[in-house]
């Protein structure tokens, strides 16, 4: 492709069919990667997945702080009443086990603000969370990114 630039080729411009196309505006990590832990598992999953590396981890809460979840997986192997979602039954060496209404949401990574990974810290019995006013506010705002920075405006 490169060559052919180089070489002047002359290229076929095909208009896109408006019919078919699709629009999805960009997503800024700390703006829009909050977890709502309502959604079905797989959805928790892929949800962290798109926010893995190279980016910061998804987003939710624990002890009152906000921290970053990586490196996840899912078995479907319990099922949990819907107010267990969340809450951390069981932890190996390398592992959190978090219960979900579908299974378990497996974690190897927990990143506090400060870029500290916070594993070795957290204890059983202890819940990850994401308050509401999080969620709407990643509903409700758009990001841009321009020349200057990112801008953000409100739905």
């Amino acid at each position: 492709f490169i060559e052919e630039i180089k070489n002047d080729i002359e290229f076929k411009l095909v208009r896109q069919n408006e019919i078919d196309s699709i629009y999805w505006p960009r997503l800024d990590t700390i703006t829009h990667g909050y977890i709502n832990w309502l959604w079905h598992l797989d959805s928790i999953l892929l949800f962290i997945n798109a926010f893995d590396n190279p980016y910061q981890g998804a987003l939710t809460f624990l002890n009152g702080f906000k921290v970053h979840l990586k490196n996840c997986k899912i078995i479907k192997d319990k099922v949990f009443h819907p107010f267990q979602t969340g809450l951390i039954y069981k932890k190996s060496k390398l592992e959190l086990f978090v219960s979900s209404a579908e299974g378990t949401l497996i974690i190897k990574e927990v990143i506090s603000e400060e870029g500290e990974n916070i594993f070795n810290k957290i204890k059983i019995g202890e819940r990850f969370y994401t308050p509401t006013q999080f969620l709407d506010k990643s509903l409700a705002t758009k990001i841009v990114f321009t020349p200057e920075g990112k801008k953000a405006f409100n739905n």
